[in-house]
């Protein structure tokens, strides 16, 4: 890959994530300049110390990477559009913020929409991403190598996929604290002492996690029937998690059902 110039707006939470996988990565040749009024001291200092820069742009880049709020996104249009030359290829994560919008208020066609998620911050994370009619096969590889050096990154058809990859994945990893802190909570709740029950719960999950990513040719429903003693203990409470009329899968399709509203919301200005 040839050294990219990649300047980055934004370096919050999942900004900050994509520039220490950018800096640590081997493979990647670029030199990073980075805008935000406010990042945090300790990812600043790693970053300066791995070579990025803070500051404006001193020279127009080859990706302007969009890693602000999407709420932030109309205020920000008079800065962003002198960065997005002919040239340039824009990659946003901001969620609901359509190609077609980016395209038409940027100027140009060589636009991906990506969506990374939390865990990319410890190089665990999965992110899906869409290109515009506008890029080229170069856009394509400089964006599956960027968006990869924090974990793997998938190509999607179209953003009515990348909607739906947004609410599973994108948002995943706090349905998976929510079950944690539901999980001990209960525990409590029926007894146990906050520490065990936390202990008990945040365990029960990575272990989970650990078994599913060592058993990959096992479907996750094949490891629960592993558990699943006919009418024993976990047969019972599966009974109410699994029940048709309110189980998990109701409960979590309205879930993923008002994430899609809600990313349609963001994009309509």
């Amino acid at each position: 890959m040839q050294s990219l110039r990649v300047h980055l707006l934004g370096c919050g939470r999942m900004g900050s994530a994509l520039a220490r996988g950018w800096v640590a990565s081997p493979r990647l040749r670029l030199s990073l300049s980075i805008e935000d009024p406010a990042p945090a001291t300790d990812c600043r200092t790693f970053l300066v110390q791995n070579g990025a820069v803070f500051g404006p742009l001193s020279q127009p880049p080859d990706v302007l990477v969009l890693a602000i709020k999407p709420q932030a996104y109309p205020g920000s249009l008079s800065l962003i559009r002198p960065m997005a030359r002919p040239r340039t290829l824009v990659v946003s994560i901001m969620a609901g913020i359509t190609s077609a919008q980016l395209t038409a208020e940027l100027g140009t066609g060589r636009v991906v929409r990506a969506m990374p998620n939390t865990p990319a911050a410890i190089g665990r994370g999965i992110t899906s991403w869409v290109c515009a009619a506008g890029c080229d096969d170069g856009d394509l590889r400089h964006a599956q190598s960027l968006l990869e050096a924090t974990g793997p990154a998938v190509r999607l058809n179209d953003e009515a996929e990348l909607d739906i990859a947004t609410a599973i994945a994108g948002c995943g990893p706090a349905y998976v604290f929510l079950l944690t802190e539901v999980l001990a909570a209960v525990g409590e709740a029926r007894g146990l002492a906050p520490a065990i029950a936390a202990s008990l719960a945040r365990a029960t999950v990575t272990g989970s996690a650990a078994l599913m990513e060592a058993r990959p040719a096992d479907a996750p429903s094949a490891l629960r029937h592993e558990v699943t003693s006919p009418q024993g203990v976990t047969a019972a409470a599966l009974d109410i998690l699994m029940a048709s009329e309110d189980g998990l899968k109701v409960l979590m399709d309205r879930a993923i059902a008002a994430a899609l509203v809600r990313s349609a919301e963001l994009g309509a200005r």
